[in-house]
C-alpha cells in the first residue's frame, strides 16, 4: 500500500515538471486585398422588362387578288415603297389597255373635230361660209362638247383603274423590319387580313413595368442602363420616353418606355442578335453618393460581435468593426471602421480568424 502511494506520487511529480506543449503555427489563409476607396455610389432602382419597338406595322392589301409573288421574307430590312407582295394583275392591266384605246379613240376623234372647225375659218371665203354653213357650224360644236365630255370620261375610269392597279403591288408602308409573311405565291389575298408585319426598327424601346411606390422616382429624358443577357454581357444605354397617366388594372403598375441609345444604328442590333421579346434588366439612378469610403460588398461579413471586416496588416489579418450605410451592387458605403487606402480582404476573409496569418494573391488568381 506503502509503495502505490510512493509511485503514485512520483508520477504526478513528473506531470506537473513537463514543459507545456507549444500550440501549432495555423497555415497561413491565401486571401485577396483590395483597398478602400474614395468614391461616388449610386443609388439604383431595379426592374424587369422586355425589348420592344415603336409597334407593329399589319400590311393590309386594299384589294383582293391572287398573289404572283412575294419578295420579302422573314428578318428582313426594308424601306419605305419597297415591294413586298405582288398581286396578279392581268384583268386589271386588261381593262386599262381598253380605257387607253378608248382616250386615243376619243383624242383622234375630238382632233378631226377641230380639223374641221380650223378648215371653216382657214377658207378665204369664210364669213360667207358661216352663213351658208351656220348648220354645219352647230353641229361641230355639238360634236365637239360630246367629245369632250367622253374624252373626260375615259380619262377618268383609265385614272382610276391606274389607281387601283397600284393596289396590285402592296409596298411597305415605312422602313422596318419583317416579322411575319402569312401568304405564299398563288395564294388569296383579301382586304383585312394582313400579308406581311413589320416592327419598326428606327428606334430600339424597353417597356417596363412600375409600381406606385416607385413611379414618381423616375423622370422623363432619366438615363438608364440596360441589360439584355441573352444579346451581350456588355450593357446598353438610354433615356425614359414616356410613363404611363394610368395604371394598368391587370399587374397594378405603370408601363415605362425607355428609348435605347441606338439611333440609326437599330439595324445593327438586329442583326447582331437582339430581339423582340428579350428578357431585359434596367437600372434606373436615383441618387448619388459622392466622396464616401467604400470597400467591396463581399469583405463585410456579419459576425455576432457585430459587423466586420478583415484588415491586413504586414503577414496578418486583423478583425475591424466598421459601421456601413449605402450598399450597391458591388460596393458598401463605409461610415466608420476604415480610412482610405487600408488594405481589406475581399476574397477569403470567410476562413479567417482575428490575428490569422494571411498569404496574398492576386485579384485574378482567386475571382
Amino acid at each position: 500500500m506503502i509503495m502505490l502511494l510512493i509511485t503514485t506520487a512520483t508520477s504526478g511529480c513528473a506531470l506537473w515538471d513537463r514543459e507545456p506543449v507549444e500550440e501549432a503555427e495555423k497555415d497561413p489563409v491565401p486571401v485577396v486585398v483590395h483597398k478602400a476607396t474614395e468614391g461616388t455610389l449610386i443609388d439604383y432602382a431595379r426592374f424587369h422588362g422586355q425589348v420592344t419597338t415603336q409597334g407593329e406595322i399589319p400590311v393590309v392589301p386594299m384589294t383582293s387578288g391572287i398573289i404572283e409573288k412575294v419578295h420579302v421574307q422573314v428578318g428582313d430590312q426594308v424601306e419605305k415603297e419597297d415591294l413586298l407582295v405582288q398581286l396578279d394583275d392581268a384583268k386589271i392591266q386588261e381593262a386599262i389597255d381598253e380605257a387607253e384605246k378608248t382616250v386615243q379613240e376619243s383624242e383622234d376623234r375630238l382632233a378631226d373635230i377641230e380639223g374641221e372647225w380650223e378648215e371653216i375659218f382657214d377658207s378665204e371665203n369664210g364669213l360667207d361660209l358661216i352663213g351658208q354653213q351656220a348648220s354645219d357650224l352647230g353641229r361641230l360644236i355639238s360634236e365637239m362638247q360630246l367629245e369632250a365630255a367622253r374624252l373626260m370620261q375615259a380619262q377618268q375610269i383609265l385614272s382610276e383603274l391606274k389607281t387601283q392597279q397600284e393596289y396590285f403591288s402592296i409596298k411597305a408602308p415605312a422602313a422596318g423590319t419583317v416579322a411575319a409573311v402569312s401568304v405564299t405565291t398563288g395564294g388569296l389575298a383579301a382586304p383585312g387580313n394582313p400579308v406581311v408585319v413589320l416592327v419598326d426598327t428606327r428606334e430600339l424601346l424597353v417597356s417596363m413595368h412600375v409600381f406606385e411606390n416607385q413611379i414618381n422616382r423616375i423622370e422623363i429624358d432619366q438615363e438608364v442602363k440596360v441589360a439584355v443577357r441573352a444579346f451581350s454581357e456588355l450593357p446598353l444605354y438610354g433615356r425614359v420616353a414616356s410613363i404611363s397617366p394610368a395604371m394598368d388594372p391587370r399587374t397594378r403598375a405603370y408601363e415605362v418606355r425607355v428609348h435605347l441609345h441606338n439611333r440609326e444604328k437599330a439595324a445593327d442590333f438586329f442583326e447582331a442578335g437582339l430581339r423582340i421579346g428579350m428578357f431585359a434588366r434596367i437600372e434606373v439612378p436615383l441618387k448619388e453618393y459622392e466622396q464616401v469610403l467604400m470597400v467591396f460588398r463581399e469583405a463585410v461579413l456579419k459576425r455576432p460581435e457585430g459587423t466586420v471586416v478583415f484588415v491586413v496588416v504586414g503577414d496578418r489579418a486583423y478583425v475591424r468593426q466598421v459601421e456601413t450605410g449605402f450598399h450597391s451592387n458591388e460596393y458598401v458605403k463605409i461610415k466608420s471602421g476604415l480610412k482610405v487606402d487600408d488594405p481589406v480582404v475581399v476574397s477569403g476573409q470567410q476562413y479567417l480568424m482575428d490575428k490569422d496569418p494571411v498569404l496574398i494573391r492576386r485579384w485574378g488568381e482567386e475571382r
